[in-house]
């Protein structure tokens, strides 16, 4: 499977605000996660980003992302060019699951 290259250095570009990390390629599924960071002001965590690249055809792409950014979900959602009326919200495992191996902020 070729990596879309063009078009992953293109995405990451378009967002200066994220620290790109990694990436993994699925050749099982067809697929690429791309991995990246937010650093927050508020505090000492930082938010996450996951596109999704999945082939359709043969050199043809389609993307999808998942982030625990609340400043710019909205600004990755245009960036991307999703469709539809608004980013998913993400939820905080703390608000609903009692674990011991959770991240819980106060």
């Amino acid at each position: 499977m070729d990596i879309p290259t063009d078009l992953m250095e293109q995405d990451m570009k378009a967002m200066p605000f994220v620290m790109w990390d990694r990436f993994v390629v699925d050749e099982k599924n067809k697929k690429i996660d791309l991995y990246g960071w937010i650093k927050r002001e508020k505090d000492a965590y930082k938010d996450f980003v996951l596109i999704e690249y999945k082939i359709q055809k043969e050199k043809l792409w389609d993307s999808s992302y998942s982030t625990s950014s609340a400043k710019y979900d909205k600004e990755i959602f245009k960036e991307l060019g999703c469709v539809g009326d608004k980013p998913n919200k993400c939820n905080r495992v703390e608000s609903i699951f009692e674990i011991k191996n959770m991240i819980k902020i106060n």
